[in-house]
């Protein structure tokens, strides 16, 4: 991985931190209202369950508001129907996780609490991973590999907290308060390890107070009306689904406009106005 100097949180961070947080808590009141949180017991069968279908749950709930959250971001409709492929994938993927913990959990509590302790984080990083991986898939251009080990950092550190929180206050307390501390550090370490990695990027414009930035990579971005823009812009100011798209290949940087079908080659400071949105090209390849 390569990065870049970013040191400071930005804002699309702060957004992804919140996202997890809320997703995570919202995942966290389904699962105290409709599971008995409390049931602990039982046969290592039924636990393992109870704690696989509590992480499933979990994990879809932290991948739905981390995608919802960028969508909003990008000014797209904040519900889609590939969303349901990243249900389908957090659940399984926070299932399997939550059932491995379980497993290294039966091994290890009775070992010593260091490394009952120690396990549980791990879990949690593994969890984080899970997220990431699938967060990936929606986040242009955002390598797969930096996103698993950004999932992993968040969750590890999440889960850290999770397990000091869960040990700090009593029960339901602990869980609300510990998975939204885990949904906040994975959707603050994914998104800011996104920044730290990418070559290139574009900064939207739509007004002096209103800025996103989306990373250039291999994927080409899509600017244009459609529903599945990379980045959309406004059907009533006439724009086609398909107005323009920006591609990063071989380190150089180019846009081709489909209304007149125009390619031009694109430098780092390059500025483009679309109707009343201008877009500044970054690049750390010149």
């Amino acid at each position: 991985m390569k990065f870049s100097s970013i040191t400071c949180i930005t804002k699309k961070t702060m957004i992804s931190g919140a996202a997890g947080a809320v997703g995570a808590l919202i995942g966290e009141l389904i699962c105290e209202i409709f599971m008995d949180m409390g049931r602990g017991t039982g046969t290592f069968l039924n636990a393992l369950i109870h704690v696989s279908i509590w992480t499933g749950i979990i994990s879809l709930s932290i991948a739905l508001g981390l995608i919802v959250a960028q969508n909003i971001y990008f000014k797209k409709a904040p519900f889609s129907i590939s969303m349901i492929k990243a249900g389908i994938r957090g659940v399984l993927t926070g299932a399997f996780v939550g059932g491995m913990a379980q497993i290294l959990f039966s091994f290890t509590s009775n070992i010593s609490e260091l490394i009952e302790i120690s396990s549980r984080i791990f879990c949690w990083g593994i969890f984080g991973m899970g997220s990431g991986w699938g967060i990936s898939l929606f986040v242009p251009n955002y390598p797969r590999r930096s996103a698993m080990i950004a999932g992993f950092i968040g969750g590890a550190i999440g889960g850290s907290f999770f397990r000091f929180t869960f040990s700090l206050f009593p029960g339901n307390v602990g869980r609300l308060i510990g998975v939204a501390v885990l949904g906040l550090f994975i959707g603050l370490m994914i998104a800011y390890i996104e920044e730290l990695v990418r070559e290139a990027w574009l900064t939207i414009i739509w007004s002096k107070k209103e800025k996103v930035i989306i990373s250039l990579g291999s994927k080409p971005i899509v600017l244009g009306s459609s529903s599945e823009a990379d980045v959309y812009l406004p059907k009533e100011r006439n724009y086609p689904p398909v107005t323009a798209i920006i591609k990063l290949e071989n380190s150089r940087i180019t846009i081709e406009n489909k209304i007149n079908n125009q390619i031009t080659e694109l430098r780092n400071g390059s500025k483009l106005f679309i109707g009343s949105i201008e877009v500044v090209v970054n690049s750390k390849c010149d």
